[in-house]
């Protein structure tokens, strides 16, 4: 409920905020918060059943898995666009209306990785504490098309 909030109030901000530059996008935040809601009270139940060490392995664990995937985006982005180049030269006239396909996502399309992530962060915020910027931003970078920016106004 708080992020739904902060996403909101967000959104009503002047000048320097995140939402007026347009990097918040309030129904991807809101499909992040309403299942992140959902999913943080299972989280909360499966910590109270691990003990404190087990705890502290999976999150040091989780925290060395994400730590490298922001930075690591560009390689993976240039490594995908080399693999689009060389498909590219191989297809006929049809890429302009494949491109124009994929720039065109639908509602549906947009907020499922939205809130496959919410309900992740929301499963890991009630387990270890976690969210926005150790869960949320890394995964809307890695799985959808936002920039850093965007996924920090939005998350």
């Amino acid at each position: 409920m708080a992020v739904a909030a902060r996403a909101i109030a967000a959104q009503t901000r002047q000048s320097s905020s995140p939402s007026s530059k347009g990097l918040v996008q309030l129904d991807t935040a809101m499909a992040l918060a309403a299942t992140a809601m959902v999913t943080a009270r299972f989280g909360a139940i499966a910590s109270s059943r691990l003990s404190e060490k087990s705890l502290q392995k999976a999150l040091g664990a989780f925290m060395m898995f994400v730590a490298p995937l922001v930075p690591g985006k560009a390689y993976l982005d240039a490594y995908l666009d080399s693999d689009d180049d060389v498909a590219t030269t191989t297809t006929d006239d049809h890429s302009d209306s494949a491109a124009q396909k994929k720039h065109s996502k639908s509602q549906m399309e947009r907020l499922l990785p939205a809130s496959l992530i919410g309900t992740f962060s929301g499963f890991l915020s009630g387990m270890f504490g976690v969210g926005g910027g150790a869960v949320v931003v890394p995964a809307l970078v890695l799985s959808t098309d936002m920039s850093h920016h965007s996924a920090l106004g939005t998350s």
